[in-house]
């Protein structure tokens, strides 16, 4: 009978609480949606325990998500989970510092820390909507667990870390990038990329059209005279001239949809050919080159330091909580 008892006991202290947030859980969230029926403030005195949760807009609904069931969805969206383990692990703590920054720096979004559009926050895929193998499933939900709580950190801050698919053998800087000098955001080798798919990409297009897209007369003549191109140290175009008329290279890439700054221009009689490497903004880290690093034997860590090197160590998982982040109360 006391051990009964007892067992009942257990029960109810312990397991039964569970179960209810459990329950909570999974019975309220459609409430979150952007008619907003349940006052916020009540929502987060029932989910005051619950540490490790954030907001996210997902479709037309405000859902709360365990953070690495989040980042698992991220790296799922973001990062082809055939990609090597270690290329996986510093996806995922890349992408839990780059939501937690911007949980706390930004506020795009009314009653939600973040978004699922890779456009604005980042990618996500449902890992219950996942369509892929079981078995690269759970390689990416391991690559989270494995570095579950772990940040990247500059000067004890949390860092912009931003990512890109790939860069075509070197990053860029920010400032050439986006104006703004962030030291750990500086151009680096990203060596083993050209062994991988999705490096170069040629486009042609008439001299009509690329005049065109430029929003320049058609009556110039194109011929390769009259454009000057100026690289940066990362090898991207930092600004091009033709026939007199200035554009950078974010512009350009911009008006002619291109994959990345890193590109030439070659003029023959009827077509401006134009060839890219890279694809994505080029700062910060590339997945490509940690897949390279990692097949090449690299580690998570050794991956984010070498492309981003004037980082810190990464900073264990607890010490962030105890920061009374605005989410994790």
């Amino acid at each position: 009978m006391r051990k009964r008892n007892a067992l009942l006991i257990i029960m109810l202290v312990f397991v039964l609480p569970q179960i209810l947030v459990q329950v909570l859980l999974r019975f309220m969230q459609p409430q979150f949606a952007d008619d907003n029926s349940v006052p916020l403030d009540i929502l987060e005195d029932i989910y005051a325990d619950l540490r490790r949760t954030i907001r996210v807009k997902y479709q037309d609904a405000i859902m709360l998500i365990d953070l690495d069931e989040y980042i698992t969805g991220v790296v799922l969206g973001e990062m082809p989970a055939d990609f090597e383990s270690e290329a996986l692990k510093a996806q995922a703590v890349a992408a839990r510092t780059f939501t937690l920054y911007n949980v706390l720096h930004n506020e795009k979004h009314q009653n939600a820390n973040v978004c699922a559009d890779s456009t604005c926050c980042q990618a996500f895929v449902s890992p219950e909507m996942y369509l892929g193998s079981a078995e690269d499933l759970y390689k990416v939900t391991k690559a989270v667990t494995d570095t579950s709580g772990e940040v990247i950190t500059y000067l004890g801050e949390l860092i912009d870390a931003v990512y890109f698919s790939s860069s075509g053998g070197k990053t860029e800087a920010a400032l050439a990038v986006w104006g703004a000098d962030v030291p750990y955001l500086q151009s680096v080798s990203s060596p083993g990329e050209e062994m991988l798919k999705n490096s170069e990409e040629t486009v042609s297009i008439t001299h009509a059209e690329f005049l065109k897209k430029l929003g320049m007369s058609e009556d110039i003549l194109i011929r390769n005279e009259i454009i000057e191109v100026d690289y940066s140290d990362g090898g991207g175009v930092h600004a091009v001239t033709i026939g007199g008329k200035l554009y950078s290279g974010v512009e350009m890439r911009k008006l002619l949809n291109l994959r990345s700054t890193m590109f030439d221009i070659e003029i023959d009689d009827q077509n401006v050919i134009i060839t890219t490497n890279g694809y994505g903004h080029r700062v910060g880290m590339s997945q490509y080159g940690a897949e390279a690093m990692a097949i090449n034997g690299s580690d998570y860590k050794e991956i984010i330091k070498e492309l981003c090197p004037e980082l810190e160590n990464l900073t264990p998982g607890e010490s962030l909580y105890s920061k009374n982040l605005p989410f994790l109360r």
